[in-house]
Order: structure tokens, then C-alpha cells, then sequence
């Protein structure tokens, strides 16, 4: 289309507004039947004659009517896709999209809150009509006097759709936003795979950095420690709906803003469990993971203020397989805690203690394992805590399983100079740790 064209007999082809999609360009244009409507628009043209792509437009222009008059998601006021070529015309937002407007909530938490929140509110109202969006990123949600509405819905797929055209082993998305999952089964996607973008698109909207390779730098803890879970790689371990997402977005703004005393709640919610742990020997999970959400929010300092007052029956409780997307994020906070080393000599017991019930648990997997071994070895040799030594003896004595076996061994040779290389190896129940004791042993003799 050239500019003064007129398209389909009524819509006067201004200027061009982008070429950037995938399937279609758009222009600024003119209603020639508006009737005085001052309204400004934009037409989306299918800009290419594949058929397959040319049924991917109309199936964007037939979910997009679903939605007239919802404000979160773009508005289309006129379509023809009988039109060669097929065309649908849609409000234009003047303020544009999310990542030309950074610069209005990154160092404003209060707005980033607000986009944040609305971003999830957007997708929600695809999800509640069972549509999955499959391309989220900020260029993908337009922005205009604070409002902002979901666009580009031109990957976006019905959970049961009569007409799936997208291959079984299919590739698609942004990279840098698109999960693992959507390279080969893009044909298959649910909440967890939308979560997965919009954790992308939080981490570049919150640090202007590429997605692809995530750092913490300047987010506050709590921000990133979600941001991680809703990018986790396996699906099972992100957030598994919205709402869920949501909540955790509030809480972690609570903390930030100031709206709750994070670390009073945090101590209070642990000291509740620890209590029917110790008085009734039963938890509730609901109550556990609103505990990790809040310790999780909280800053580093404060984190490791909690984490002194954690039990091995804590312990016991966060290697159960209902835990498995928060235990390592825990782990985490609690290793900074056990490497600061703001504790007593005594304390290290303890937390021989707490590494010996995720130890010696079947859920927890080989590297969770051998990093509650190490953190336990830290303390143990820094605090000179003999009890602790020998708690950690038994563990490593006791490795059976090949693959916990090598992890393990990987421990033992970065644990030179301390007590574990006076283990006795013939005490080793596997190989593979006995070799890597004696290798430690030799390493020794050899500096004598």
C-alpha cells in the first residue's frame, strides 16, 4: 500500500506506522465513513500470500473480536478478511508500547507496581477465555494515559481450538521471552508458558537489560526471586496461574513500599510453624509457602535474621515434594546465611543439622544435596564445631547412589584443608567418594 491509497473502498492509507510484525504492517489511516469520529486508527495488513500465515491473521482477527469493549485488550473497530488483502483496523495508542515508556515507572516502584499488575490483568482476560497469548513481551502491551491493553495477538491459540495449524513440532516467540518449551511443542501451550514470558518482560521492564541472560543487579531480592520462579525452566516449578503470579507480585510490593513490616512477618509466620511442628508434630502447607513468599521478599539482611531462627524440622518439612519450586530459592537465602557466618560456634550444629534432613530426604535433588553439604562443611570448619564434623562425616559415609555419589565428589575435592579429608575412606559406602577423599589425602602427603 503506498500513502493516499484507499483501502478496501473506505480506509485512506495516511502513513506508515510500523513494519515490524511478523504477519502484517500497519498504517495510520483515515475512516472515510466516520462520520466526524475523531477516533485515531490504525489497519493491520496481512503482508503476506502464504496460506497457512494468512489463516494465522484471520484466526488473530476472530479472537480479537471476542473481546469488543474489553479496555485490556487492543480494540478492533472494523475487519475484513475477505479483502485481498485481509485487513482489521484498530484503535491507535498514542503513547505507544511498554518499552518506549520505561522511562516513566523504572525508578518509580509505586508505577511499576501499577504496570506490573495491570500486565497480569491483561493476560488474565485471555486465560479466562481460554486463549493463550504465546508472544508476550513489552512491545506486545500499548500504553496510553496509564492504561495499558494486551496486543499482537497473531501467535495467540485457544487451550481447545477447532482449527490447530500449528504444527506439533513447531517453533515460535521472541527469543530472550519464549519458554524451553516453546521450541518443539509451541502447539501446546497453558498458563505456565504465558507466566514464562511475562517473567521475561518484568526482568527487561525492571532493568532495561536483554532477558536472555538474567542477573540480579539492581532488582530488589524479592522482585528477582519471582521473577526466577516465574522463569523457571521447568514449567512445574513456575508460578501455575495468574493469580498465584499476582499475589506474589502484591506481596513483594508490600516489602518494597513499605506497606507491611516484612521482617516481623516473616519471623511470625516461622514461629507459628515451628510451634506446630514441635507441639503437634503436623504443618499446613498453605502456611508454609506464604512463610517462603515472605522470607523471600525481605532483603538480605533481614533474610538472614530469619534464617537463624530455622529447625531441621523445618527442614524435614521443605524436602517434601509439594516444596520443590521454592526449595531452592530457600536454600539460596539460607546458604547466604550460613556464609556470613553472623552466628555462634553452636549454631553450626545446627545447621549440620538442617543440611543432614534434606541430606538424607528422597525429594531433593543431587545438587540440592551437595550444596547443603558444602554449606554444612563451611560452618562445621569455620566454627571449629566438632559435633557438627561429625554429622557431616556420617553423611558423606553414607552416599550409596551413583549420581549423588559424583556431586558429592565434587564437594570433597573443594573442601581441601579441612576436616573432611581426615574421613576415614574404607568408611565410604561408595567409591566414588572414598577415591575422592584418598585423593585429598595424597594431596596432603604430597605438600608434607
Amino acid at each position: 500500500m503506498k500513502i493516499g491509497d484507499v483501502l478496501d473502498g473506505r480506509f485512506r492509507i495516511d502513513d506508515l506506522c510500523s513494519n515490524e510484525g511478523g504477519m502484517g504492517t500497519i498504517y495510520h489511516v483515515t475512516d472515510l465513513d466516520s462520520k466526524g469520529s475523531s477516533m485515531p486508527l490504525v489497519a493491520k495488513i496481512c503482508k503476506h500470500t502464504d496460506p497457512q500465515i494468512r489463516t494465522r491473521f484471520k484466526r488473530e482477527v476472530r479472537l480479537l473480536s471476542n473481546f469488543e469493549g474489553n479496555s485490556r485488550v487492543v480494540q478492533m473497530t472494523h475487519f475484513n478478511i475477505k479483502c485481498s488483502p485481509p485487513y482489521f483496523v484498530m484503535k491507535f495508542y498514542s503513547e505507544g508500547d511498554l518499552e518506549s515508556n520505561r522511562s516513566k515507572f523504572e525508578t518509580r516502584p509505586d508505577r511499576m507496581e501499577k504496570v506490573f499488575l495491570q500486565m497480569i490483568d491483561c493476560v488474565n482476560e485471555l486465560h479466562i477465555k481460554g486463549i493463550f497469548h504465546r508472544d508476550l513481551k513489552p512491545q506486545n502491551f500499548l500504553f496510553e494515559r496509564g492504561k495499558i491493553a494486551v496486543s499482537d495477538m497473531g501467535l495467540s491459540v485457544e487451550a481447545v481450538s477447532p482449527t490447530r495449524i500449528t504444527s506439533m513440532n513447531a517453533s515460535g516467540g521472541t527469543l530472550g521471552y519464549s519458554p524451553p518449551e516453546a521450541f518443539g511443542n509451541f502447539r501446546n501451550p497453558d498458563a505456565a508458558f504465558d507466566i514464562f514470558m511475562l517473567g521475561k518482560s518484568f526482568y527487561y521492564l525492571a532493568t532495561g537489560r536483554d532477558p536472555q541472560f538474567m542477573s540480579n543487579g539492581s532488582i530488589s531480592p524479592g522482585l528477582y526471586n519471582l521473577i526466577q520462579r516465574a522463569c523457571k525452566l521447568e514449567k512445574r516449578h513456575r508460578f501455575q496461574s495468574l493469580a498465584e503470579l499476582k499475589q506474589a507480585m502484591v506481596a513483594v510490593f508490600d516489602i518494597i513500599l513499605d506497606r507491611v513490616e516484612g521482617l516481623h512477618d516473616a519471623k511470625n509466620r516461622l514461629l507459628v510453624i515451628l510451634a506446630q511442628l514441635t507441639n503437634e508434630k503436623v504443618y499446613d502447607a498453605d502456611e508454609v509457602n506464604e512463610f517462603l513468599e515472605a522470607l523471600l521478599t525481605l532483603k538480605a539482611d533481614d533474610q538472614d535474621i530469619v534464617c537463624q531462627l530455622l529447625k531441621p524440622e523445618f527442614f524435614s518439612v521443605i524436602a517434601q515434594d509439594s516444596f520443590d519450586s521454592k526449595r531452592g530459592a530457600f536454600l539460596v537465602a539460607w546458604g547466604q546465611m550460613v556464609r556470613n557466618g553472623n552466628y555462634g560456634w553452636p549454631f553450626a550444629e545446627n545447621i549440620a543439622d538442617c543440611a543432614k534432613s534434606i541430606f538424607k530426604s528422597g525429594n531433593p535433588t543431587p545438587e540440592e544435596k551437595a550444596l547443603v553439604l558444602e554449606l554444612a562443611i563451611h560452618a562445621a570448619q569455620t566454627k571449629s564445631r566438632f559435633a557438627a564434623m561429625n554429622t557431616i562425616t556420617e553423611l558423606i559415609s553414607s552416599v550409596k547412589e551413583r549420581e549423588l555419589a559424583e556431586h558429592v565428589n565434587g564437594v570433597i575435592l573443594n573442601c581441601a584443608d579441612t576436616f573432611v579429608s581426615e574421613i576415614e575412606p574404607s568408611n565410604c559406602s561408595h567409591d566414588i567418594v572414598a577415591r575422592a577423599i584418598k585423593t585429598l589425602k595424597e594431596a596432603e602427603n604430597e605438600d608434607e
